[in-house]
C-alpha cells in the first residue's frame, strides 16, 4: 500500500486519546512500566517486530524497539523518542509529583501513531522506532539504549520535539548545536570562623551564598530561549539551603543547587570555569571558602548539517514550503542528545501552539500546555523524514 499521509487523519484521535491518558499517568525514571506496556499494546497490533524492556537490566530500563523490515532494503532509519515524564508538579489541582512537562507525552503518541501509519504502507528502506526510558536523566536513558543495540545497522536517526514559541503548523529547522548541555552543580559555602558576638556584624554562609547569587544573576544578562553566545553563562541557581547550628545563630554553612547551560564544549567549560571562579572570589573575599562539585547531566544535542537539509527537503516534499521556518538554539536540554552523537541526524523542533504566555509557554513550566493537533503534524512529519 502506497504511503498517503492523508491517512494520518484516521488515526488523529486515537494518537489524543492516546496522549491524554499517559498525561494522566506520568511515570519518572527509568522504570515507566506502564507507559511502555501502553506503547507495546498498540505496536502488537501492527505487523511491526517489537521488542520491550530494551535497555535492561541497565538501571530497569523499559525501553521499546520495533522494527519495520523491507526485503532487501540496504538502509535503515531510526526514529527515537522520550516517554518519561519530570519531576515537576503539574499546575493543577492533581496530587502528582511529575508531570509531562517537556512534552514527552505528544512525542511518544507521535511515533505510535507514525508506527501505526508506517506499518501497512510501503516504504523504501527498514525504519527502526526507539522509545526510550529515564529520559529526565537526560543521556543516561540513551545511552542504555545505544548499548543495547538500538542503533545497531542504523545509517541515520531523526526525533521532533514540541518548540513551544513556534506557531502550530510549523516546522523548524537548525543547523547544528540545537538544545543544550546540562550540568549539575552543588556549592558548600562556610563562612570564617571565629566568635562575633554581634549578628549584624557576622559574615556568614548566607551573605557568602547571596554574594554568589548576585554575580551569577549580572553574568546571565540576555535572553536565555536564543543562543547563548561564546560569552553566554546560562547558570540557575534551584535550591539555596541553611544549616543552622543552634536557635537565633545564623548558619556558617550553605549549599547552592543549580543548573549550567551551553550549546557548544567551549561555552561549557567557559561556564564551569567563571562559576567557579565567581564562588572562589565571593567566598575568599568574605574570608570564608567553598567546595564545587559539577556533575554532567547532558551533551550538546548537534545536528548534523548534512542530515538537516535532507530533513528539509523531506518536509518541504511532503508538507510545502509554508510549514518550514526558522528557529534559534534551546537553552533547555535533550535526552535524545546521546543518538546523535552515535549517528548522524536531527531533532527537529514542531510547533505546539498552547498557552503562548509565560511561564505556561516554556518547557518544564508546571502550566506547560500545547495543542493536541500537532499530534497528527508531528506523524507527518516523522513519517516524511523516515521514508525520505
Amino acid at each position: 500500500m502506497a504511503l498517503g499521509f492523508d491517512t494520518v487523519d484516521d488515526i488523529a484521535k486515537a494518537m489524543v486519546d492516546f496522549r491524554r491518558d499517559l498525561a494522566l499517568h506520568p511515570e519518572v525514571g527509568p522504570d515507566v512500566s506502564r507507559t511502555a506496556s501502553k506503547v507495546v499494546e498498540r505496536l502488537e497490533k501492527t505487523s511491526l517486530r517489537v521488542r520491550s524492556r530494551a535497555g535492561f537490566p541497565e538501571q530497569s530500563a523499559m525501553g521499546v524497539i520495533a522494527d519495520l523490515a523491507v526485503p532487501n532494503a540496504s538502509h535503515t532509519v531510526a526514529l527515537v523518542a522520550d516517554m518519561s515524564a519530570q519531576k515537576v508538579r503539574p499546575g493543577d489541582a492533581s496530587r502528582r509529583k511529575c508531570a509531562h512537562v517537556a512534552g514527552n507525552d505528544a512525542h511518544t503518541a507521535m511515533l505510535v501513531g507514525t508506527a501505526m501509519l508506517l506499518h501497512r504502507s510501503e516504504v523504501p528502506h527498514n525504519i527502526r522506532f526507539v522509545w526510550q526510558s529515564g529520559g529526565e536523566m537526560l543521556s543516561d536513558g540513551a545511552q542504555a539504549m545505544i548499548r543495547d543495540g538500538a542503533l545497531g545497522g542504523v545509517d541515520e536517526v531523526f526525533a521532533v520535539h514540541l518548540w513551544p514559541g513556534l506557531d502550530l503548523g510549523k516546522v523548524g529547522l537548525v543547523s547544528g548545536p540545537v538544545m543544550a548541555s546540562l550540568d549539575r552543580f552543588l556549592l558548600h559555602l562556610r563562612g570564617p570562623d571565629g566568635v562575633r558576638p554581634w549578628h549584624h556584624r557576622k559574615i556568614d554562609g548566607i551573605r557568602m551564598g547571596a554574594e554568589v547569587v548576585r554575580e551569577l544573576h549580572e553574568l546571565n544578562q540576555g535572553d536565555s530561549r536564543c543562543s547563548l553566545g561564546a560569552s553566554g553563562l546560562r547558570c540557575v541557581v534551584t535550591h539555596f539551603m541553611g544549616a543552622q547550628d543552634e536557635e537565633g545563630v545564623s548558619p556558617d554553612r550553605v549549599s547552592l543547587e543549580g543548573e549550567l547551560r551551553a550549546l557548544s564544549e567551549r561555552e561549557r567549560e567557559d561556564a564551569r570555569g567563571r562559576l567557579a571562579e565567581v564562588a572562589a572570589r565571593c567566598a575568599s573575599a568574605l574570608g570564608g571558602d567553598v567546595e564545587i562539585k559539577i556533575v554532567p547531566r547532558g551533551n550538546v544535542t548537534v545536528n548534523d548539517p548534512e542530515c538537516l537539509e535532507r530533513a528539509r527537503d523531506r518536509v518541504r516534499r511532503r508538507l510545502g514550503d509554508g510549514a518550514l521556518a526558522t528557529v534559534s538554539p534551546s537553552a533547555f536540554s535533550s535526552g535524545l542528545s546521546g543518538y546523535l552523537e552515535q549517528v548522524p541526524g536531527a531533532l527537529v523542533p514542531l510547533g505546539c501552539g498552547g498557552d503562548t504566555d509565560e511561564p505556561a509557554a516554556l518547557l518544564l513550566s508546571p502550566g506547560f500546555s500545547f495543542d493536541d493537533r500537532c499530534l497528527s503534524l508531528g506523524a507527518r512529519v516523522l513519517a516524511a523524514l523516515a521514508t525520505g
